[in-house]
């Protein structure tokens, strides 16, 4: 079922896809995502997305506009890949619940972003995450955004 909100599993899979909308210009550049697309925000320690397996790039925009975000770009990256980086200290969790979307999930961090020293390991870690996204382009090239004709 394409493009759809089934009831998805409650554990998310290695072999799913996520995606993380980018809000700002400088979290991303022509042809690569950058570290802080995946910093959690102050005082927490989950980064939020959004599982897109079955989804097509106009369906995603759909996700991201119904939400209100000021979307930018879609980065796109693997679970297994997530889940691989420093040993398996992050875990990718469903958060489809009360009035969340039901794809909605969240990458979580070992540590809470609250002191300068875990915003280093959040940062060197959000680098390996990075290095394992990419921008999602529609068939022109061009990298999706809220802008994007699917005409």
């Amino acid at each position: 079922m394409s493009d759809s909100n089934k009831k998805l599993h409650d554990k998310v899979e290695d072999t799913e896809s996520l995606a993380r909308f980018l809000d700002q210009g400088s979290k991303f550049s022509n042809n690569r995502v950058k570290h802080h697309a995946f910093h959690p925000p102050k005082g927490t320690s989950t980064t939020s997305v959004f599982r897109s397996d079955n989804c097509s790039n106009k369906f995603l925009i759909e996700i991201g506009t119904n939400l209100k975000f000021e979307i930018k770009a879609i980065a796109s990256l693997l679970v297994k890949d997530v889940r691989s980086i420093y040993s398996s200290t992050l875990s990718v969790v469903s958060d489809a619940k009360g009035d969340q979307h039901p794809r909605h999930a969240h990458i979580v961090f070992p540590i809470k972003n609250n002191s300068n020293e875990n915003f280093t390991k959040i940062k060197d870690i959000c680098m390996e995450i990075a290095k394992c996204a990419s921008l999602i382009k529609n068939s022109n090239g061009e990298i999706l955004s809220k802008n994007t004709s699917f005409e």
